[in-house]
């Protein structure tokens, strides 16, 4: 994961939380500083930005593939892919029944 995926990805985010959408209002603005930073600044303050990020909701920020962040928020990203020791095994799946990681 690079700071530009971060970045995408909360930029995607933003278009559809009303937390995000709030943080547009006042100003957010996101750059990439290195592969593993990235800045955020607003023109106003707006206490709950780490909260806005963690809240579990059915438009939770997501961390993907910047290629992938680039996408229509309304449009599903449809592939799977993981970070880490571990890999989703998509020929073992069985929704609702059943998750293999290799």
């Amino acid at each position: 994961m690079r700071a530009s995926d971060a970045v995408q990805s909360i930029t995607r985010w933003s278009k559809k939380d009303s937390n995000g959408q709030k943080l547009t209002e006042f100003g957010m603005a996101l750059s990439v500083v290195n592969d593993s930073t990235f800045t955020m600044t607003l023109r106003e303050a707006f206490g709950p930005v780490a909260a806005s990020f963690a809240k579990i909701a059915a438009s939770g920020l997501v961390v993907m593939r910047e290629a992938d962040a680039k996408t229509d928020p309304n449009t599903p990203v449809t592939e799977t892919i993981g970070s880490g020791p571990f890999r989703f095994n998509r020929e073992l799946w069985s929704p609702g029944n059943r998750r293999v990681y290799d």
